[in-house]
């Protein structure tokens, strides 16, 4: 538990397979889940139209694809266990093609007298979260979950991190913010209401009623 980070490897036999302790996730991707865990609710970008979310949105992207990229490609052998939800990959191809058909599609079939290119972006980047979301919950499960005291640390993480924004946004409720004020309303943002680093009220009760579970 805590922040004692172990790193234990074992060589595989002959045949190229390895033990159960092979899955064990490798120092790198308990650091890509330290910051995830820690920095995501603090992330603001200030000067642009949604600074409380769309950074966080780019770091969770960049973040999420590195864990499990740096997870399965430093792995000495591919794990064999099938998916256990029959719906994962028809699902994951229905929301693939449906972001190439309402993104790329309408990109591909540009005119050269168009001035200017519209397409919906706004499809592509929830496609590409979803299918993120979908394959980190799948690494997680795999190299995490399967493993208690793995489990057990991904857990007090999120607590701790949980706790450190509520603390933040109760003083945040008596006057005592000096880092995530904001005099007006910009795009999803809130003026004078208790959010946070999240910049919306709705944002944080969010976040913090997924993580109120694990803290039981």
């Amino acid at each position: 538990g805590g922040f004692g980070f172990n790193r234990r490897t074992t060589k595989g036999s002959d045949s190229g397979r390895g033990d159960s302790t092979s899955l064990l996730p490798g120092l790198t991707s308990m650091w890509i889940l330290v910051v995830l865990t820690f920095a995501l609710p603090w992330v603001v970008t200030p000067g642009t139209p949604n600074p409380f979310l769309e950074g966080k949105e780019l770091l969770l992207l960049a973040g999420g694809w590195s864990l499990i990229l740096w997870t399965l490609l430093r792995q000495p052998v591919l794990p064999s266990q099938g998916l256990r939800n029959p719906f994962f990959a028809p699902f994951a191809i229905f929301l693939l093609l449906t972001g190439l058909a309402h993104f790329q599609w309408p990109y591909l079939w540009r005119t050269l007298q168009q001035e200017q290119v519209v397409y919906n972006v706004y499809t592509w980047l929830p496609t590409l979260s979803v299918l993120m979301a979908l394959l980190v919950l799948r690494v997680l499960a795999l190299y995490w979950f399967q493993h208690p005291p793995q489990l057990l640390q991904l857990t007090q993480w999120f607590c701790l991190s949980g706790a450190l924004v509520a603390c933040y946004a109760i003083g945040q409720s008596v006057g005592l913010d000096q880092w995530f004020v904001h005099d007006v309303a910009i795009g999803n943002t809130w003026k004078d209401h208790v959010s946070a680093g999240f910049g919306n009220p709705s944002y944080l009760a969010i976040y913090l009623a997924a993580l109120s579970p694990l803290c039981l």
